[in-house]
């Protein structure tokens, strides 16, 4: 139960922690940033360490990196279990059986969802050595120059809403300029009837207004028409 309220409550850290870092998020006392260190200007790394042996677990992190549009990759470190079960010992009061670890390595998943495609598997060492330790810190720091330059994980979903509210943004500015069109022209029309001392009804050239303007609301017509169109419609609305 510890380790699922731990887990649970890194999530949650996490979550903000991203959600802070990619400018979605306001900090709130929870993380101050530098003028030189916003998202706008670098790049952040975000390391997770845990076994994360089930791929249930790291789907947790996608679902993360996707509503955040972050990108996500996994580093892989196989150990063997006489290297675990040594490492373990070591541990003191935090150390789990060995029967915990034996489990685990039996149902560990690999990497191999489309969704994990970006992956980095280390090849387990038996002794560290200045030279070992070079060359996988090199291979870290190549696969996250790799993702440096990949796209960022996207949920469909959210995608279409960000695509709605775009359409939605478009269509309100183009009733906007719409409007400002067919108020000049009206005007314009209220100017030359009262040079010829015609007396009509102004009220009627509102109300065309009006109608044309709810015709575009409704996207009976195309809100990407030019004005010459909305002007033709309003003068059929005339008649």
């Amino acid at each position: 139960k510890q380790w699922y309220q731990r887990r649970v409550r890194g999530l949650a850290i996490n979550r903000k922690l991203v959600g802070v870092l990619s400018g979605d998020m306001s900090h709130d006392g929870f993380l101050r940033h530098s003028q030189h260190s916003s998202a706008e200007n670098c790049d952040h790394v975000l390391l997770l360490d845990d076994n994360f042996y089930l791929r249930g677990m790291r789907k947790e992190i996608y679902h993360i990196a996707q509503k955040l549009r972050c990108v996500f990759g996994q580093i892989v470190f196989p150990v063997s279990n006489s290297l675990a079960v040594a490492n373990n010992k070591l541990r003191g009061n935090s150390s789990v059986t060995e029967e915990t670890i034996k489990k685990m390595s039996g149902e560990i998943e690999m990497p191999s969802e489309a969704w994990e495609k970006h992956f980095c598997y280390m090849k387990e060492v038996s002794e560290f050595t200045v030279d070992t330790v070079h060359i996988r810190s090199k291979t870290v720091l190549d696969f996250i120059n790799v993702l440096r330059n990949a796209e960022p994980e996207t949920d469909p979903m959210i995608e279409l809403e960000i695509k709605e509210k775009e359409r939605l943004k478009t269509l309100h500015d183009r009733v906007q300029q719409a409007d400002i069109a067919l108020r000049k022209l009206v005007s314009e029309k209220i100017k030359s009837d009262r040079s010829s001392g015609l007396k009509l009804p102004y009220k009627h050239y509102a109300d065309s207004k009006d109608k044309v303007l709810e015709q575009l609301r409704l996207e009976k017509i195309a809100y990407s028409c030019s004005d010459e169109v909305l002007i033709e419609m309003f003068e059929k609305f005339m008649t």
